[in-house]
């Protein structure tokens, strides 16, 4: 049945010997519209088991594209393929693939065969290594069928739409965000890891078997662009194309490798690429005062998060390798840690950028676009936009919904776009200004919009249709290819709580804390991350000393559950070497009885030693976790005694300190008092005054210097230990004063 002319996105999965058929077709070759349409009408009659009259032939070209070709184009393509005895007329008027043709189409099918059975195993074998016991009945066609086909269908519709004005059909965005809902929660992480790994393999055949089908799907969308359409696209090809992308904050933080994320590589290879071009593209790269804003109030959170978390390196290396909670810049920050194998404070990391952001933006060529975007912010259009768009992700996503200040920065970068293009577009590359992202629900509003204002070429471009895009001036090549094929990982969704990474970094700075956290075996860090009883705790309790309370509870119950496991291994150890203990009575005394029977005895000999080496081999490894884990576990003991020693001697100190003020001023006074009855007696004012000075001086030094030898925690105190000298000379001199000023006394008196 004939499709809507509107949507004109293939409904079915291209067969293998179309995909290879489609594939080596190059769009930045000339006339690759003719060459196109010949190996569609190639692989029309292939399909088709026997001679096809023109009719016919016109069908099976539509039952590829979607749309019906025009009928000149197709009668040119049969008197070029007729005249190279690429196909054959037979009787009346009805058309077969010659020999030729036969033999090329098998060994394209014996490749594409071979490409996707190589592709099947390195998935399959993934998902072993990263979700094992995830039971699909057929994995690889869920892949392909939930992941991989509509990953092709929504990018080959976006760069369709970057080539002609017409419509690139539904968006199979929904589809693709949707990909993993099928999985049970406890396989997803694995899941999610083994495709990340599949789209990141160095393996070529599997980047060819997935660029095969990337490609053949945006040509088959291509032999369906409008003849009005080709026209303006070569016009605007040989005049050049000047391109002003403005950047999201999201791909501004992969070109800036910022955050850990599967952009990161695609970035660069685009840029990579756009140097290669030259004159022919002209590419600016801009950011708008509200993405700067956006990214600095990002990063100073950030910062303030992780201020608190002094890492080791070890420590950021096993996060950074086992959590799959944590945001990209989170993740980044780790790995900068174990890469410097030093420890650095989040001040230090983010603080170049928080400086300087216009420098590091320049320094990367990119511009900031420097005018003031506030009032457009404020403008009614605006504001209703981004009002209807948090009901819209309130009611979508609940509480994880973009904050306000979020769709004010993507609603009015939209509308920044929207109103610098012209009014009217002869061709997509006309528009001049774009929007480039990776963030499928600001592709998704730009399809919301262009929906309700029957607009035809999007704002929002996603990199891997601009990567597609470059093959109108790029010839194909292992370059080209990995890009495009570096931006698939990019494609996919990606998922992420910000509360559980909250309860990540909780744990993590809780870790921190700890003085011997390196000592603490990986395994065991590790499971702590994961441990979702640990989570739900320590999201109940906002107070820090009481977190690392819990986790360290949470240490001593892996401590208990090691050695109860350890002792599990030890009584079946025990059993095990029993049971061969029995066995090898039971061959002594069967000893006589045959040759099949011994062999018997001996194989059940042997798997029982086997089974014993082999849980003996768990019991040390299991002791030398639980040694660790003790080992670390005494260490934390020790140091808490130390804290509350150090605590207990600060406040001896500092009753000492106090007390030696308070005498010190007993003493004064009670010298002052005594001074009216010393003049009594005979002497002066001022030899009163010196003798009630200095007695109080000896007096009161006598006594600083017993309490603080009497008191261990003052006598090592290094401050005492400097001034104890100086005290007892200052009370020697002051008792040798006293005792000259009584004896001068006594004279008076006795006088």
């Amino acid at each position: 049945m004939p499709k809507d002319l509107n949507n004109p996105v293939p409904s079915r999965r291209l067969a293998p010997e179309e995909v290879v058929l489609l594939h080596h077709v190059e769009l930045a070759d000339a006339g690759w519209q003719e060459r196109l349409l010949d190996q569609l009408v190639i692989a029309a009659v292939l399909s088709a088991g026997g001679p096809l009259s023109f009719a016919e032939l016109i069908s099976q070209v539509e039952a590829i594209t979607g749309v019906p070709p025009a009928m000149d184009s197709m009668q040119r393509s049969l008197r070029r393929l007729l005249g190279s005895k690429l196909l054959l007329e037979s009787s009346a008027d009805h058309y077969s693939p010659s020999q030729t043709t036969r033999n090329d189409a098998d060994s394209r099918r014996r490749q594409a065969e071979a490409m996707e059975a190589a592709a099947r195993r390195t998935f399959e074998s993934l998902l072993r290594e990263e979700a094992d016991g995830f039971a699909a009945p057929e994995p690889w066609r869920w892949f392909c069928d939930s992941c991989l086909q509509p990953l092709v269908t929504v990018l080959g519709a976006r760069t369709y739409e970057l080539l002609s004005t017409g419509p690139g059909g539904e968006d199979a965005h929904a589809s693709v965000s949707r990909y993993l809902e099928a999985i049970p929660q406890e396989y997803r992480l694995g899941v999610q890891r083994a495709i990340d790994r599949f789209f990141t393999t160095a393996e070529v055949a599997v980047r060819q078997f997935v660029l095969a089908n990337l490609h053949a799907h945006l040509l088959a969308l291509a032999a369906t662009i409008p003849a009005a359409s080709l026209d303006a696209l070569q016009r605007r090809l040989r005049s050049g194309v000047q391109l002003k992308i403005f950047l999201d904050t999201n791909f501004l933080f992969s070109l800036l490798r910022l955050h850990e994320n599967p952009a990161n590589d695609a970035a660069a290879e685009l840029v990579a690429l756009l140097g290669k071009i030259g004159g022919r593209v002209r590419v600016s790269f801009y950011v708008s005062p509200l993405t700067v804003d956006e990214a600095r109030r990002t990063l100073t959170a950030y910062e303030a998060r992780l201020s608190e978390i002094p890492l080791t390196p070890r420590l950021g290396g096993i996060v950074a390798q086992a959590d799959g909670q944590l945001s990209g810049i989170a993740l980044r920050f780790l790995n900068s840690i174990r890469a410097s194998k030093r420890r650095i404070t989040a001040r230090e990391y983010f603080g170049p950028y928080l400086s300087d952001f216009v420098t590091v933006l320049r320094s990367h060529g990119i511009e900031l676009y420097n005018e003031n975007v506030e009032r457009l912010s404020t403008s009614q259009d605006v504001v209703d936009d981004i009002l209807e768009q948090q009901d819209f992700e309130q009611r979508r996503y609940g509480d994880k919904a973009k904050p306000y200040e979020a769709l004010r920065h993507d609603v009015t970068l939209w509308h920044l776009a929207a109103q610098r293009r012209p009014e009217r577009l002869d061709a997509p590359l006309d528009a001049v200004y774009w929007v480039l992202t990776v963030d499928y629900r600001l592709l998704g509003f730009d399809a919301h919009k262009r929906s309700r204002t029957r607009a035809q070429v999007p704002i929002c471009i996603h990199p891997t249709a601009l990567l597609q895009m470059l093959q109108l001036w790029l010839p194909r090549s292992a370059e080209l290819d990995q890009a495009i094929f570096a931006s698939f990982r990019a494609s996919l969704p990606q998922f992420f709580d910000s509360a559980a990474e909250e309860m990540s970094i909780r744990i993590l700075r809780a870790l921190s804390r700890y003085e011997d956290v390196d000592d603490l075996p990986a395994e065991t860090i590790t499971r702590l991350l994961v441990n979702q009883a640990l989570r739900r705790r320590l999201s109940a309790e906002p107070e820090v000393t009481k977190q690392v309370e819990l986790v360290r509870d949470a240490i001593v119950d892996e401590l208990a559950r090691a050695r109860q496991e350890v002792e599990e291994e030890r009584t079946k150890a025990a059993e095990l070497s029993s049971a061969n203990e029995k066995l090898r009575l039971e061959k002594e005394r069967i000893e006589q009885s045959g040759t099949a029977a011994r062999d018997q005895q001996d194989k059940q000999r042997r798997q029982l030693e086997n089974q014993l080496g082999e849980e003996q081999t768990r019991k040390r490894l299991l002791e030398q976790r639980v040694a660790s884990l003790e080992a670390a576990a005494d260490a934390q003991e020790e140091v808490n005694r130390t804290r509350q020693q150090t605590a207990q001697t600060r406040r001896v100190r500092l009753g000492y300190a106090l007390v030696g003020l308070i005498t010190g001023a007993l003493v004064a006074a009670a010298s002052a008092a005594a001074e009216p009855f010393v003049v009594r007696v005979g002497l002066s004012w001022v030899a009163a005054a010196s003798l009630c000075s200095a007695g109080a001086v000896g007096i009161w030094l006598t006594f600083v210097t017993i309490l603080g030898r009497r008191l261990s925690a003052v006598q090592s105190w290094s401050a005492f230990q400097h001034m104890q000298k100086v005290i007892i000379g200052v009370r020697n001199i002051a008792w040798a004063l006293t005792l000259s000023l009584l004896g001068r006394l006594l004279w008076e008196v006795l006088r």
